[in-house]
């Protein structure tokens, strides 16, 4: 019985379909070298290009700065008035010059390197989101591309391999491909071509083709970005921008010139393997000297300012711990931060988390017999019951200048606990350089022998003698010693949790539909003592203090910033309303402009959020979500803009479980899809919005939460029951 006859040109070009895809797929995987070339000589353009425009501005006269005689009217009439005309000139070219003798070139080129030199470049790319430049357009898109196409490469990486083992079984399909080949072959190899080509055509149709288009649907709209979503993504994720290029560009920071760490210790810091297989983010280098620091020093004290990244740090270090056999670590910091802890720990590693605020043995067990990260409290470390002989990886200990007092019971259970494990980071983001007392003793906990020896020289705490003899045990960084593309804008969620007094009051306006009650959630507690946030915004506004920092606070309801200025006293300049006329808010930021440090201005978003230059202020506070981002944005603009020359902290106080959450997941959502399909039309920015029936379900939401929790709360429970052992 003959067989039957493939349809000869559908064969051949399904084939052809699969080759050509297989073809972009390699393509795909190539593109992140590509990239990476690309990224690296348009950082090299784009510092050539901030070096011109510097030279543009310096008129040829200064060449004549140390009256050398150098002929600059020759230079002028070669049409030459700026340094940036003469940049990247060799000497002979020079010499060209209508009029420039052999000696005038030596003088002009000597007399430009040192120009050159003068310019301090740090060899760092400083963006700036309002007026990026052509090549700095450029620059960002790539960084884009090579930040948000990891997933497809690897995709399109795995895909390729599998189509790889199926080309034995395409080949089987040749006589099948022309009416020729089919006549001529063999009834055996007929059979066979037809049995691949059902094979292959049902995985081509079903499998490949499917993924494929997912494949190249994903790259390519990562690839086709406009570059508003590419800057929008910048402006959001600015750490990871600079983390990347750093890495690129094989631009490191240095130590601090004033660590007193020895060239030796560095040497040996710098050669520590640090495994970080597990940790979602990528590491600055001063981050990564950070992390190296910890791992060879074992207990030690990181005193980096805010904003650089000490909790990622320590997250680091606990991955590098894990990855090299250990499976137990605890994070002891104080309860207003417990849950950041635990989200900072889940978003940014597979590390599991187990909190304990209390008595909690069941979690206590739980985390003796499955491992993870514990957090717990200053106040719930006294509770902890550890087994004498039960030793864990690693003890993190955030805000250490909390255990400055030996007397406390906080600092006796700190150093219970310190006794179960070789490894000890101690944190605190306060400058205890002027603090030397503490600070001795806190290193007393970590490295008794160095705390004896400093001890001896404490009356020498600003002296190279000091800094040299704990550096063994003390690492501090200041954000323009290791972020040399500042300014750079850095946000946070503060999330905090509600005291039972003002869940109470949070709870009453959610069941009686009060919408403008709920959103004031904490800041309407009766006592501002009892206001979570109004305590999280003290700490925040404290450390802003020591660190010289000026603070805007923003909220959108006039009694939250009645509030803030009652809370703060004179700290807190004369607030800016709807009701003050724009001369008079100009006035108001002039004097904030020139109060000292540590100064406080509170304003209304709404007013104070649009129209103002306020420069002196690096630390912005926004009291809670706002519906729009854009109203966000415009705020955190008065500060970080043009004219800043500090890095741009910007808080948001949270309520975790409240309505807080809900309208940030509700914002962020809303704005990843606005990013991804929207262009940068007006009226696309109401996509990224809450409205008022969106807010109406977040209510109806809680509604029903809050009477879920309250019939549970009244029902019996049952007994907690231990978690199994681990097998």
């Amino acid at each position: 019985m003959p067989l039957d006859k493939p349809n000869f040109k559908q064969t051949r070009q399904m084939l052809l379909d699969f080759e050509e895809a297989v073809a972009a797929l390699n393509g795909i995987e190539q593109s992140r070298e590509g990239a990476q070339q690309e990224i690296r000589a348009l950082t090299r353009t784009v510092l050539q290009e901030k070096q011109d425009a510097v030279l543009a501005q310096i008129d040829v006269e200064q060449l004549n700065s140390d009256k050398s005689g150098i002929r600059v009217s020759a230079l002028r009439k070669a049409g030459i008035n700026d340094l940036s005309q003469l940049a990247g000139k060799t000497q002979h070219q020079i010499e060209m010059i209508p009029g420039i003798g052999p000696d005038s070139a030596g003088k002009i080129a000597a007399a430009m390197k040192q120009i050159i030199a003068g310019l301090k470049t740090d060899g760092a790319v400083r963006f700036d989101p309002n007026d990026p430049t052509p090549s700095e357009e450029k620059l960002l898109t790539r960084l884009y591309v090579l930040l948000h196409t990891g997933q497809p490469i690897q995709q399109a990486k795995a895909l390729r391999k599998e189509a790889d083992a199926k080309k034995a079984e395409a080949d089987l399909l040749a006589p099948a491909t022309s009416p020729i080949k089919w006549a001529f072959a063999s009834k055996a190899k007929k059979e066979k071509a037809l049995a691949a080509l059902a094979s292959f055509t049902a995985y081509f149709s079903e499998r490949f083709s499917p993924q494929y288009e997912t494949i190249r649907e994903q790259f390519d709209a990562v690839v086709n970005a406009p570059f508003g979503t590419c800057l929008r993504d910048f402006e959001a994720n600015a750490a990871r921008y600079y983390a990347l290029l750093e890495k690129l560009t094989g631009r490191k920071s240095a130590p601090p010139t004033d660590s007193g760490l020895s060239g030796e210790l560095i040497a040996q810091i710098e050669a520590v393997e640090a495994d970080t297989r597990g940790l979602k983010a990528t590491l600055r280098s001063y981050q990564l000297f950070g992390l190296r620091y910890i791992l060879k020093q074992k207990r030690v004290l990181l005193g980096d300012e805010m904003g650089l990244g000490k909790t990622m740090q320590a997250i680091a270090a606990m991955v590098c711990a894990r990855n090299a056999g250990e499976h137990h670590f605890m994070v002891i910091c104080p309860a207003s931060v417990v849950i950041n802890w635990c989200r900072e720990i889940e978003k940014f590693s597979d590390l599991t988390t187990v909190r304990v605020q209390g008595n909690d043995d069941a979690a206590e067990q739980f985390w003796r017999e499955n491992g993870g990260v514990l957090v717990t409290t200053f106040e719930s470390s006294s509770k902890i019951e550890i087994p004498e002989r039960f030793r864990f990886g690693m003890l993190v200990v955030d805000e250490a200048h909390y255990i400055k007092n030996p007397e406390t019971i906080r600092t006796r259970s700190v150093m219970r606990i310190m006794a179960h494990t070789g490894r000890v980071l101690f944190m605190s983001g306060t400058p205890l350089e002027n603090r030397v007392e503490e600070m001795c003793f806190l290193i007393s906990l970590l490295q008794p022998e160095i705390a004896a020896k400093a001890s001896q020289i404490k009356s020498l705490s600003g002296a190279e003698t000091f800094r040299t003899a704990i550096a063994p045990v003390y690492l501090r960084r200041k954000r323009e010693d290791v972020l040399k593309e500042l300014p750079e804008l850095t946000e946070r969620k503060e999330w905090c949790i509600l005291l039972p007094e003002e869940k109470q009051v949070y709870e009453a306006s959610i069941l009686a539909g009060q919408f403008a009650q709920a959103r004031r959630v904490s800041w309407n507690a009766p006592d501002a003592e009892k206001s979570c946030k109004a305590q999280r915004l003290l700490k925040i506004v404290d450390a802003a203090r020591e660190e010289n920092r000026k603070v805007i606070v923003f909220s959108f309801f006039l009694d939250t910033i009645a509030t803030v200025r009652a809370l703060l006293g004179e700290r807190c300049c004369e607030p800016i309303n709807g009701s003050v006329s724009p001369q008079r808010r100009q006035e108001i930021v002039d004097r904030f402009n020139e109060a000292p440090g540590g100064s406080v201005l509170a304003a209304q978003i709404q007013s104070g959020g649009t129209g103002l230059n306020i420069q002196a202020a690096s630390v912005v506070i926004l009291c809670e979500p706002q519906f729009k981002p854009s109203i966000e944005n415009q705020a955190i603009s008065r500060a970080y803009r043009m004219g800043q020359t500090k890095n741009v902290l910007v808080f948001r106080l949270l309520c975790d479980d409240t309505v807080d959450e809900r309208i940030m997941e509700l914002v962020e959502n809303k704005q990843a899809v606005f990013d991804a399909f929207a262009d940068d039309s007006k009226a696309a920015e109401s996509m990224a919005e809450v409205d008022e029936e969106s807010f109406s379900r977040i209510i109806e939401a809680e509604k029903a939460r809050i009477a879920a929790e309250r019939e549970n709360a009244e029902a019996p429970q049952p007994a907690v029951q231990p978690a199994p052992p681990a097998t």
